[in-house]
């Protein structure tokens, strides 16, 4: 090689490392794939044993912020009444999604709310001493309650005996155990009720009466905040999805979405919270994202070890579908020329 070559070489080699080294920053982004998720999801579930499961599940911090479980008690059945129209597809925080029905509480309600009309029609009495067309009328309600309480055993008997031959479920039997039993019960109470009005009203029996009375309205405050608490409202505003499955009855959506992003663990000396990751929309239009979680946990996507980056959005209006796979360009910000070639000489990052 002659001299004058040997000279042209080292010059150029001189040059490249020069412009290496002068303080010139590249921008530099490479493109991965996301997956866009809501920021929140809201489940309402019907569970194996007929209990009723809600749960907001926070997507960026991977937590269940909150979990209501309503199971029926023994010989007791649930039903799920959804009040959101299954065609209006938005919620409110707050609205109403449906309503829990217990056939034991119904029962339960109707009946201590009964026992309440009856004592203070009771307390009436004794305080005012008004008592034949009462009297004459604690009879018929009397005789009426023993009439249903025959009726309900008859019908309880024949179920019992579909039951011991295995025909009908151990929860159906309960059912009609449990009416037969509330019958009987009214016609202990009706029958207390006539013998009381019955006797005149002394101070003992008055005080008696408030006693029974102020009991009576506590047991129905119980039920009333038990009834109140099988009243399904939504905890968020967002999009709803109704369900046709064995398990899951619909969902909430929040209108904000995040960017789960796979990102090679090669790359992570230029990874920091806050920067920019732009999303392409199928109308062409971009979308700012901003990294707001780094995690640690290093798994396996498409046979290399990535890191997960989490990018959040304050947008609401962009209507994007769950769980859709696609791809976003991350913005690592400005390196230097060297640190830019030296970058995009290693192996390209597969999508």
């Amino acid at each position: 090689m002659s001299r004058k070559n040997i000279i042209i070489i080292i010059s150029a080699f001189v040059l490249i490392i020069v412009i290496l080294m002068l303080p010139v920053t590249v921008p530099m982004t490479i493109e991965v794939p996301c997956k866009i998720s809501p920021a929140s999801k809201w489940f309402v579930e019907l569970g194996n044993d007929g209990n009723i499961l809600t749960s907001l599940h926070n997507a960026q911090s991977g937590s269940i912020e909150n979990y209501f479980s309503a199971v029926p008690e023994r010989g007791d059945s649930y039903v799920f009444k959804l009040i959101k129209n299954p065609e209006d597809n938005w919620v409110e925080q707050g609205d109403t999604i449906g309503i829990i029905h217990s056939n034991l509480l119904s029962q339960e309600y109707a009946t201590l709310t009964g026992r309440l009309q009856a004592s203070q029609a009771n307390l009436k009495i004794l305080m005012t001493g008004e008592k034949a067309s009462i009297v004459k009328h604690a009879r018929e309600q009397l005789n009426a309650a023993k009439e249903n309480a025959e009726y309900q055993k008859k019908i309880y008997d024949i179920k019992n005996d579909l039951y011991k031959k295995n025909l009908i479920s151990f929860e159906e039997n309960e059912l009609y155990r449990s009416q037969a039993r509330q019958a009987e019960i009214d016609v202990d109470v009706k029958q207390a009720y006539l013998e009381s009005i019955e006797t005149g009203g002394k101070q003992e029996q008055i005080n008696l009466v408030k006693d029974e009375i102020n009991s009576l309205k506590q047991q129905l405050q119980v039920l009333n905040d038990k009834k109140n608490s099988h009243i399904i409202t939504s905890p968020m505003r967002g999009v709803v999805n109704t369900y046709n499955s064995a398990d899951t009855i619909l969902t909430v959506s929040s209108p904000n979405s995040i960017l789960f992003i796979p990102i090679a663990w090669r790359f992570q000396p230029l990874i920091n919270l806050g920067m920019q990751v732009e999303l392409n929309m199928a109308d062409g239009k971009q979308v700012d994202y901003y990294v707001s979680k780094i995690t640690n946990d290093i798994q396996k996507f498409n046979g290399e070890q990535v890191l997960t980056l989490i990018a959040s959005s304050e947008r609401t209006d962009l209507g994007l579908p769950d769980n859709l796979w696609t791809s976003c360009t991350l913005n690592l910000g400005d390196v230097s020329l060297y640190e830019f070639i030296k970058w995009k000489l290693s192996q390209t990052y597969e999508v």
